[in-house]
């Protein structure tokens, strides 16, 4: 009798599990749906060379908050291209992720759809070195898609355009009789031949503008040349770097017998120096956003497991 009525009351408990499951139903199956529906999340990569000087990076994070204004909901995460540079900071208990790193923390917490933005200045090694991680990373998994977004220079436009920034932000506190100077990091890779096409544009705009490198073309002896032959006699001396690192402090600007500045002085020049790095230039962080600006929008309609335009002509 007892083992009749608990196989009773067990039959009206399936019964009414049952009932509320069906009642349930819908309500499952449209928060199933929402949830499907629901936009996958899509993250912002921004990729830099890096620096382990202290306050190096101030003026190239100010395109964060650049970006999530552009971009509103979208995450921000960072990277460093230069082993040494992580090496140095982890030696100082600063963890900071290399690209591969930084694209894995963002596949593991859901994200689908990212973005890799250079910071580099020419797609030169670092920008190719990053664009293969990128694609090789995008591989991974059917559901992502990754695009790529192009450094700052990438095309005549651009180079036409940065020109124009460069001039404009040297005028403040340039004298009438001062001749501009920029020194760019220079590479031995196929991408340097924009460092000429740069200095090019700079005197289309400005014949006392002038261009060189600290390692390649143009060399600090043809920059040396040019300024001689146009008879100049006072320099004003700035970096093309994205930030304020080494090179700008010591290679550039320091007072060692083999920085430029010195080796203008020696040659007879009046130099004064700024070190504003390109990433204080609210339109050059300008140009990198139009970059990211396309490469949102390809990534709306990329396919699974590619990333580009890495090496897509425009």
């Amino acid at each position: 009798m007892l083992l009749s009525r608990l196989n009773n009351r067990l039959g009206r408990a399936c019964v009414l599990a049952l009932a509320l499951t069906a009642l349930a139903a819908p309500a499952l199956a449209a928060e199933a749906a929402k949830t499907a529906k629901a936009p996958a999340k899509t993250a912002v990569l921004l990729v830099t060379f890096g620096s382990s000087h202290a306050g190096a990076l101030d003026q190239i994070k100010r395109i964060e908050p650049e970006v999530k204004a552009a971009h509103p909901g979208v995450e921000v995460a960072w990277a460093y291209t230069s082993e040494k540079v992580r090496q140095i900071l982890a030696q100082r208990g600063e963890k900071l992720d290399s690209p591969p790193e930084a694209l894995a923390k963002l596949q593991a917490q859901g994200v689908k759809r990212i973005v890799v933005q250079s910071l580099h200045v020419i797609p030169g090694a670092e920008f190719h070195d990053l664009a293969r991680e990128a694609q090789a990373f995008a591989r991974q998994g059917k559901d992502l898609r990754v695009a790529m977004g192009w450094p700052l220079v990438s095309d005549t436009n651009d180079l036409q355009a940065l020109a124009r920034i460069m001039l404009q932000a040297a005028t403040p506190g340039r004298q009438p009789d001062q001749a501009l100077v920029w020194v760019g990091h220079g590479t031995h890779h196929p991408a340097g031949v924009a460092y000429p096409a740069l200095a090019f544009a700079l005197a289309q705009v400005d014949p006392r503008a002038y261009l060189g490198t600290v390692e390649g073309y143009p060399s600090f002896d043809d920059v040396r040349g040019q300024l001689q032959a146009a008879g100049v006699k006072a320099v004003k001396l700035m970096p093309l770097l994205t930030v304020l690192g080494e090179h700008s402090k010591q290679d550039i600007a320091g007072d060692d017998a083999d920085s430029w500045k010195s080796r203008l002085t020696a040659a007879g020049f009046t130099v004064t120096t700024d070190l504003t790095p390109v990433a204080g230039y609210s339109g050059a962080r300008d140009l990198w956003l139009g970059h990211l600006a396309k490469a949102m929008q390809e990534l709306q309609t990329e396919k699974s497991g590619q990333a580009k335009p890495a090496f897509k002509a425009k």
